[in-house]
């Protein structure tokens, strides 16, 4: 399954995504979506992450958001992988990861 976001809908939309709905691949070309994670703790969230973008650095907010940081200190849309439970969910343009 692709999800893919217009642009004009982009600052408002989020998906949902959980283990055991298995492989998916998510697209916000405008790059403001947030994913929402099903039932991940942190730990197993870091482990089974893996960014394209090896320089990006995590951002954790107050509120378990989960953003994104260049190298230059300004934030940044992520894309990668994360592999859980034998599923895997491939996810570009994501401004923010939330953890439900």
């Amino acid at each position: 399954m692709i999800d893919t976001i217009p642009a004009s809908e982009a600052a408002v939309a989020a998906f949902l995504w959980a283990p055991e709905e298995g492989n998916a691949s998510v697209h916000d070309p405008a790059g403001r979506a947030t994913l929402v994670l099903d039932g991940l703790a942190f730990a197993a969230f870091r482990a089974a992450l893996r960014l394209d973008d090896p320089g990006l650095t995590l951002l954790l907010d107050a509120y378990d958001g989960i953003g994104f940081l260049g190298r230059d200190g300004q934030p940044r849309a992520a894309s990668g992988t994360l592999r859980c439970n034998g599923a895997t969910l491939r996810f570009a343009g994501i401004a923010k990861i939330r953890l439900g």
